[in-house]
């Protein structure tokens, strides 16, 4: 009995092709190549979101996020090695083209289930796709104060800002979170190539 949970647990925490399991110098290489390409695209975020706030406040961040954040994110995948590739997603998705697939959402929901242990505590969480020939890592990404600006709660979020969102965003589903909650994911892939290199 004892085997079968350790293989089911094992098995959550890393999905590989064909059952043959990582090495863990391959599963070190994935969490570290996963970590800074999430972490380059995150800072990245960050500075020019910091930026508009500065300029002209949330209504400025707004802006940004809605014009820039796409394009901003297809640059800093653009300067990746070969073989890598980038995506944020979640499961209350504001941008369409942040949606998740299938496989995203395995990973969301794993990380939703277990983000009141606190991020740092938990299992990072290891795909292999095997359609796209891919391995997939996720960084966790969590609600800060600044974010409930335009993610908190409907009633909180300022008149302008309000009306903001709901012109770009027409479906926004990203909205209601408090200080703390788990937002989504940095979805990194990287292919199965690149891996064994």
């Amino acid at each position: 009995m004892k085997r079968l949970i350790l293989l089911f647990v094992l098995l959550s925490f890393f999905s590989c092709k064909d059952n043959t399991e990582l090495t863990e110098q391959e599963k070190e290489k994935i969490i570290t190549i996963g970590d800074s390409s999430a972490t380059v695209l995150l800072k990245a975020l960050v500075s020019s979101l910091k930026g508009a706030l500065s300029s002209g406040g949330v209504v400025e961040g707004i802006e940004f996020c809605s014009k820039n954040a796409q394009t901003l994110t297809q640059s800093i995948e653009q300067g990746l090695p070969d073989g890598i590739s980038i995506k944020r997603t979640t499961l209350k998705f504001r941008n369409e083209k942040n949606k998740p697939d299938k496989y995203e959402k395995e990973a969301l929901q794993y990380y939703l289930k277990n983000w009141e242990n606190g991020a740092e505590n938990i299992q990072p969480f290891i795909q292999f796709v095997k359609k796209e020939a891919e391995y997939r890592y996720y960084k966790p990404l969590g609600i800060k104060k600044v974010c409930l600006n335009c993610h908190g709660n409907q009633q909180q979020i300022n008149a302008e800002v309000r009306m903001r969102l709901k012109k770009y965003y027409a479906n926004d589903l990203a909205t209601g979170y408090k200080l703390g909650d788990f937002r989504g994911l940095v979805r990194v892939s990287i292919s199965e190539k690149l891996l064994k290199k």
